[in-house]
């Protein structure tokens, strides 16, 4: 059975784990599942899962996803740092080692980047999270920017024209 101690490190090894238990459980069971994985967890990802979890949510049939996106949201790196270590990783670091084959070789490829697709994903998901929704014109609700105002983002968007802050600063 999969368990994993809140290490960021070991994260998408816990996922693969859980993943290849869910597909090992029978339907009928998997109802089962979401609880028992949550009573494997130690240290850090015990801690926060048995003081916050939803119970219900983990008797469901896609209890382990729950789960999974439960401890993720809490225990996993910031979004930002975590997708600058993962373009690094892609871009810089990653290498064919001498005398694999071609097939390990894109198998580590497809990882990496998979890997940095999900960081980018939490990064665009914690972004909307933090953005205020934009209200609209019509409510007037506080909204004093005057549409010639050069400044005024919503007026520049309003009109049409995009403003490029660096444009004629650069030369060639």
């Amino acid at each position: 059975m999969a368990t994993w101690d809140g290490n960021p490190t070991l994260w998408l090894d816990y996922v693969k784990r859980v993943r290849v238990q869910y597909e090992r459980t029978e339907v009928k069971k998997r109802h089962l599942l979401g609880a028992e994985l949550a009573s494997r967890l130690t240290g850090k990802a015990w801690d926060i899962v048995s003081a916050e979890v939803d119970h219900g949510q983990l008797q469901r049939r896609d209890g382990p996803a729950y789960l999974l996106r439960f401890l993720e949201d809490r225990l996993c790196k910031a979004p930002v740092p975590d997708t600058g270590q993962r373009l690094e990783d892609f871009f810089l670091r990653l290498r064919r080692a001498p005398g694999s084959s071609m097939a390990e070789w894109a198998t580590q490829v497809r990882e990496s980047y998979r890997r940095l697709q999900r960081a980018m994903a939490r990064q665009r998901k914690d972004l909307a999270s933090r953005v205020p929704p934009t209200r609209s014109r019509s409510s007037g609700e506080g909204d004093r920017r005057n549409a010639s105002d050069v400044t005024s983002p919503r007026a520049n968007t309003d009109s049409g024209v995009r403003s490029n802050p660096g444009r004629g600063s650069r030369r060639a």
